[in-house]
C-alpha cells in the first residue's frame, strides 16, 4: 500500500468527499449501535472529516476525544467542525505507526483499516491502548466491494475476506463478535 498515494488520492477529493460518503456514513450509524456503555475516553482511527466523530460526540460527549488521520488536510477540516467542542486531541499520523501514552474506553474505526499493511499488528497495538474495560469497535470494507468495477475493469483493491479476517481475530486470543453486512449502491 502506498499510503503517500492514499492520502492524495484523498485531499484531492476533499470538497465532494462527503457527498460521496453514502455507504460510509451508514457503516458510522450502524458502528455505533453495536456500542454499549458509557465511554469517556475514545480515540477514533481514520477519522477523515469527521463524520463518525460527530456522531461519537452526540452519543458519548465523552471527557476525551483522541481523533487521528493520515492527512493534515482531513484534520484541519476536523478542527474547523469542531472547534469549541470539548476536550479534542488531533494526532495526524499513519496509524499503524501510531504511539499514544493514554489508554482509552473505546478505539473506534470506521472505513480505515481495509487500508492498513499489517492490520493484525496494528490491532495488537490498538488492543494495548486499551484500558481494562475497553472496547476495540471497527468497521471496514470486505472482498465484495465494488467487486462488479473490478470485474469490468480487472482493476480494484483486494479487501479482505470476511475468513481472513475471522483468521486474525481468531489468531489474536480477544473476546469478539463480527457481523458482515452487504450494502448496495447505484452509480451513474
Amino acid at each position: 500500500m502506498n499510503k503517500d498515494l492514499i492520502k492524495k488520492r484523498f485531499e484531492r477529493k476533499l470538497s465532494t468527499y462527503n457527498d460521496n460518503a453514502r455507504i460510509q456514513n451508514q457503516m458510522a450509524e450502524k458502528l455505533i449501535k453495536y456500542i454499549d456503555g458509557e465511554k469517556n475516553s475514545i480515540l477514533e482511527i481514520g477519522c477523515g472529516t469527521g463524520n463518525l466523530s460527530k456522531l461519537l460526540l452526540d452519543r458519548y460527549q465523552p471527557d476525551s476525544l483522541v481523533l487521528n488521520d493520515i492527512s493534515e488536510k482531513m484534520i484541519a477540516i476536523c478542527k474547523d467542525r469542531f472547534q469549541g467542542t470539548g476536550s479534542i486531541d488531533y494526532l495526524v499520523c499513519d496509524a499503524e505507526r501510531l504511539t499514544c501514552s493514554k489508554s482509552f474506553d473505546l478505539l473506534v474505526s470506521n472505513a480505515c483499516f481495509q487500508w492498513f499493511s499489517d492490520l493484525k499488528n496494528s490491532l495488537m497495538t490498538f488492543m494495548d491502548l486499551l484500558n481494562d474495560r475497553g472496547i476495540l469497535a471497527f468497521s471496514t470494507f470486505g472482498s465484495q466491494n465494488l467487486k462488479e468495477l473490478r470485474e469490468l475493469t480487472g482493476q480494484g483493491i483486494d479487501y479482505l475476506s470476511k475468513d481472513a479476517l475471522l483468521d486474525i481475530l481468531n489468531s489474536l486470543g480477544y473476546e469478539y463478535s463480527l457481523s458482515e453486512e452487504i450494502l448496495k449502491a447505484e452509480y451513474q
